[in-house]
């Protein structure tokens, strides 16, 4: 599943295509939202910490915020 959304991320947001955030990374965020949104909707307590990290490192990867918030 993250693999797939990480392919689609690339393939609709030129800003992840061409930016120096590794596919490997991008991959690591996915799967981290994913698993907190699965967490949170088994009933366990929420986390802003995974969404947090993900702006940070895309941040720091220079990808804009509207790609961001899009992805």
């Amino acid at each position: 599943m993250s693999a797939r959304i990480v392919d689609q991320i690339v393939e609709q947001e030129h800003a992840y295509a061409t930016s120096p955030l590794a596919a490997d990374a991008l991959g690591e965020i996915v799967r981290e939202n994913v698993e907190a949104l699965r967490h949170e909707l088994g009933g366990g307590r929420g986390s802003l910490e995974p969404a947090r990290r993900a702006g940070r490192m895309k941040a720091e990867a220079g990808i804009p915020v509207a790609s961001l918030l899009h992805a």
